[in-house]
């Protein structure tokens, strides 16, 4: 099992910040660590064991989170490459964890990691602020400007007065009254408000008690004084700043070219960024995180040739024993939350948490993974699904997963739209599973779906092939064949570009998929659970 090397004392113990004090709640996809040596003699319970939280940011502020992180593949030692500018993955497979996990691997008094969220930020707003009307820059001066302003207060914040820039950039702040908090929306807000009354003030150029004089400009105007101000700051310091921008997927939209260019623009500005960093030997860093479905929607050639060397990607592989990471990830999560399972090797922590021989494990592994999307959110999501009604239990049971299907399969349903969401409409998402629903076949020839869709629904052909490439992108249908007897089957995977062909049997997930060595259709168990299948689509 890999292990995570000790940094500053801190890796690998409850960090002492009070963001990592314990949270407490109640819904089982919140379920919290409890890491508390037992008394000798007390067995271990399913309620001891901290599996973790689909959601990366709230399992980031958990005690001991930093331990319980498990670092598959050494991520945290490729995302340290001061020539990796991008944390790349699919939606739930761990990025905004791994970020914290490397903060808090990293950070010390000389080494400062700050963790931005563009979760709040307005399309509309920064439409207002582009500086630019090529379609693949426009937004680019905005970002450059957001990124420098934002180092300008790291820079203010961490007073080394030593430095001679240090009073320019402080005298800009305070004469724009720009705020010291490193926050993304806070420095739109601040921009606007300076453009609103005349605009930005520019002391950049000026020595610290010499006259001032007022000069009306756009920001964009004072971008190169404020980027060769940072530039001189940085160089001088004996700090390392790195700043991470996280959630640029939550204003995406197919449909939307702004958000585009709005992300090419991101992309360009932080590889530019980066690249003068390295030139002029400056100990800084911008990282950008971002959804692998969206990046292969940009149709802007420059961003591969960027993201190709650039970039670390977390792939969990396909795997489905317990020789997946996935399994990995639990067996560490255990060892790290039971004191009781420290000394065990990964194979004896299986055998308690899990009752039976090895092949009756392995069935039980099998049966987990094949209902998910081989990713840590969903994992994690359905181990806590069935310890919340048998926490009390030392080890689960084939029926403590299989009686939690109709609640994780409403869980998964919600996360398969999410992920959706953005490439098509939510009215065409919930067209979709209606289709599924009504249909009510297992198996079928694709020209038979594509009859009832055309006479029963009133779609027309190129409506029909979209909604049918919508099912097979996300996993819901595949293709299906039989050479020589034996079944053969095309899933779509998010690592391979492979396309639904419509001569071919179309196939919703039988119980015979298992034997099958794909990425499983998430959408298995919808049809596999009856009861579910018509309390929920009926």
């Amino acid at each position: 099992m890999l292990a995570i090397a000790k940094k500053n004392g801190k890796w690998g113990q409850a960090p002492p910040n009070k963001r990592f004090e314990r949270t407490r709640g109640t819904s089982p996809l919140a379920a919290q660590p409890n890491v508390r040596p037992k008394n000798k003699g007390v067995k271990m319970k399913l309620n001891d064991i901290f599996f973790g939280d689909p959601d990366g940011e709230k399992e980031s502020a958990f005690e001991n989170a930093a331990a319980l992180f498990y670092d598959n593949d050494n991520m945290i030692e490729s995302l340290s490459s001061k020539r990796k500018y991008f944390v790349v993955g699919r939606k739930g497979a761990g990025k905004t964890l791994l970020c914290y996990a490397y903060k808090e691997s990293v950070e010390n008094e000389n080494h400062t990691v700050d963790i931005i969220t563009c979760k709040d930020i307005s399309l509309e707003e920064m439409l207002q602020l582009k500086g630019s009307d090529d379609v693949h820059s426009e937004y680019k001066l905005f970002w450059e400007w957001m990124i420098y302003l934002i180092f300008a207060k790291i820079i203010a914040v961490n007073r080394d007065t030593t430095i001679p820039e240090y009073n320019s950039i402080v005298d800009f702040l305070e004469n724009n009254q720009i705020s010291r908090d490193i926050n993304a929306k806070k420095v739109i807000e601040e921009t606007k408000k300076a453009n609103f009354g005349g605009s930005i003030k520019g002391v950049l150029h000026t020595e610290r008690g010499s006259e001032v004089k007022l000069a009306n400009a756009e920001y964009f105007e004072y971008l190169g004084d404020l980027r060769d101000k940072v530039h001189a700051c940085l160089r001088q310091t004996s700090l390392e700043h790195e700043v991470i921008v996280d959630n640029l997927d939550d204003r995406f939209s197919f449909n939307s070219t702004n958000y585009f260019s709005w992300l090419t623009s991101f992309i360009s500005a932080v590889n530019d960024i980066n690249v003068d960093f390295s030139k002029l030997d400056i100990s800084a860093r911008i990282v950008g995180v971002l959804r692998t479905d969206i990046l292969a929607c940009l149709n802007f050639p420059n961003s591969n040739k960027i993201l190709m060397s650039s970039k670390v990607e977390i792939d969990w592989g396909d795997l489905e024993d317990r020789t997946s990471p996935l399994v990995k990830m639990i067996v560490h999560k255990a060892r790290k939350s039971c004191p009781e399972l420290e000394e065990l090797d990964d194979r004896g922590v299986l055998h308690r948490l899990f009752k039976g021989t090895d092949s009756e494990i392995d069935r039980l592994i099998s049966f987990i993974l094949e209902r998910t999307q081989l990713r840590p959110r969903d994992v994690i999501a359905f181990f806590n699904f069935a310890k919340e009604r048998n926490g009390k239990m030392p080890y689960f049971i084939f029926d403590h997963f299989s009686s939690q299907l109709k609640s994780y399969s409403e869980y998964l349903l919600d996360e398969i739209k999410n992920e959706m969401s953005g490439h098509i409409s939510d009215e065409d998402i919930n067209e979709l599973f209606t289709y599924i629903s009504e249909f009510n076949i297992t198996e079928f020839p694709y020209d038979k779906f594509e009859k009832f869709l055309s006479e029963e629904r009133g779609l027309n052909r190129d409506k029909i092939r979209t909604a049918v490439n919508a099912l097979y992108n996300y996993g819901i249908i595949i293709n299906h064949w039989t050479i020589k007897k034996e079944n053969n089957a095309a899933a779509v995977s998010r690592t391979k570009c492979n396309r639904f062909s419509s001569q071919y049997r179309t196939i919703h997930f039988p119980c015979g998929i298992k034997s099958m060595h794909l990425s499983r259709p998430v959408i298995y168990f919808f049809f596999h659970t009856t009861d579910f299948l018509c309390s929920h689509f009926r």
